[in-house]
């Protein structure tokens, strides 16, 4: 067992922070012990660090990490279908798959989260409309669990378990191992198309064209502008450029992709409170805006493309020394109204977001904690400040009314009450943790900010 110590951790977001006893674990029968034996609290399974609030935090109990479990175990370089340990980052694991020709199906944009969070959280890309999210790629897991052993599921060995561990945000096990089918690439370039746009009706039917024509696709938003310039942004998508297509790019080569992932800057300390104040996030949105102009079939470099944050490291310091909370909602349908008035309400607010960012999404996952359903959602980065939380119940409500949802693997936020009526399936989660954790071993900040847990080894909260 390596050595285990107390230390004051946080999400990316910096906000909030807790205090808990961090196990490294070397090997899966060392996570096993672990979840059944955390000690008073419980214990969460944490990776790179990068859920935005307290899905990885346990105030006062335990953390597992699983940073030291990271091995590819096996790869069919003929058929992509390869198996991994949970903690191998998705940096790592590319830099192992590509040269081979073969990419993660779904990526979020950062490659600097683990593959085990990348399930717990059953993360979204840019090609949600076509690819549907990570869940429909994952073929096994191995999940270590407090009352039935390390156990293997799959869409036919304990597929309630299986969906439920897809998007159940570590509640249902720790998972040990997976099994992922990849997808075929030539080359390290995209074929892209930008599109800029005056308003949130010029944007929202970009991004309809891009989506029809396009396997990926993202908006960036004026979170700033208001009136007629309400919505202004950006569409940028994007293919996989063929081999032929990308002839003559020195990178675009396959064998450059063990780069992806690395930091060209960091930022070395917090960001003073002036950098974003009000005019200055207007001045880098109407600069930003004006510096991408409608073009297309442009070949860019696949790294900036899908991972454009990850060549600055530390980013989150730009917010300053009290962190800041990324408000993530899904709005269902097409209907553009939920979305302006979500938008209106944020403009109005005054609170200034450099990353104000819009997709579709496609069909949902099975499992009960997914976060995506067909429709639009919008993330949106605020710096921590008085009145936030007052500003979050505001847009819940409207994200509530129109029938949506906040993402969990961002929130910090959100409240038990409001958590229920944006996630009225929970209680199937809560039934499956009866069976794998009956004594609620399985235990996180986040968890018990929103019911689904009590205090470890005082049971489960009554599926409602």
């Amino acid at each position: 067992m390596l050595p285990t110590h107390k230390q004051t951790l946080t999400g990316w977001g910096r906000y909030p922070a807790a205090r808990a006893t961090v196990h490294h674990a070397a090997s899966a029968e060392e996570v096993q012990a672990l979840v059944e034996r955390p000690g008073a609290g419980g214990i969460v399974s944490r990776g790179c660090g990068r859920s935005y609030g307290d899905a990885a935090l346990n105030a006062g109990g335990a953390v597992l990490s699983h940073r030291e479990l990271r091995s590819v175990l096996r790869f069919d370089a003929g058929s992509g279908l390869v198996e991994c340990e949970a903690g191998i980052s998705l940096a790592e694991l590319i830099a192992h798959v590509l040269p081979h020709g073969w990419f993660p199906p779904v990526t979020p944009g950062t490659a600097h989260v683990t593959l085990g969070g990348a399930i717990a959280a059953d993360v979204h890309g840019k090609n949600h409309h076509r690819d549907g999210s990570l869940a429909r790629w994952i073929t096994e897991l191995h999940l270590a669990t407090p009352a039935l052993g390390t156990v293997r599921c799959s869409p036919d060995a304990r597929p309630a378990l299986f969906h439920a561990t897809l998007g159940g945000m570590g509640l249902t096990g720790a998972i040990v191992r997976a099994t992922m089918q990849l997808r075929r690439v030539e080359s390290l370039a995209i074929r892209s198309d930008t599109t800029r746009a005056a308003d949130l009706d010029g944007l929202l039917s970009a991004l309809h064209e891009a989506d029809a024509r396009h396997r990926y696709s993202v908006a960036w938003i004026d979170g700033l502008a208001r009136g007629t310039s309400l919505g202004r942004g950006v569409v940028i998508a994007g293919d996989h450029a063929t081999a032929g297509e990308s002839a003559g790019r020195r990178w675009a080569s396959l064998a450059a992709g063990a780069a992806i992932g690395r930091h060209r800057v960091s930022v070395p300390f917090d960001a003073p409170s002036f950098a974003l104040a009000r005019p200055m996030v207007r001045a880098f949105n109407s600069v930003y805006w004006r510096a991408h102009p409608t073009s297309r079939d442009r070949l860019v470099p696949l790294a900036p493309f899908f991972y454009p944050l990850d060549v600055v490291g530390r980013w989150n310091l730009l917010y300053g020394r009290q962190g800041f909370a990324q408000y993530q909602c899904v709005l269902p349908g097409d209907d553009a109204a939920p979305l302006e008035r979500v938008l209106d309400r944020v403009t109005r607010s005054g609170r200034a977001s450099f990353l104000a960012v819009l997709k579709r999404f496609g069909a949902p996952s099975p499992g009960p904690l997914s976060f995506p359903t067909a429709g639009y959602t919008l993330s949106l980065d605020f710096p921590v400040r008085a009145g936030l939380a007052e500003l979050a119940r505001e847009l819940d409500r409207l994200v509530i009314d129109a029938g949506g949802r906040v993402y969990l693997a961002k929130d910090a936020l959100l409240d038990a009450e409001t958590f229920r009526l944006m996630y009225p399936r929970a209680a199937e989660l809560l039934a499956i943790r009866a069976e794998v954790d009956p004594e609620g071993r399985l235990h996180s900040s986040l968890a018990q900010r929103v019911g689904l847990v009590r205090h470890a080894g005082r049971g489960l909260p009554a599926p409602r």
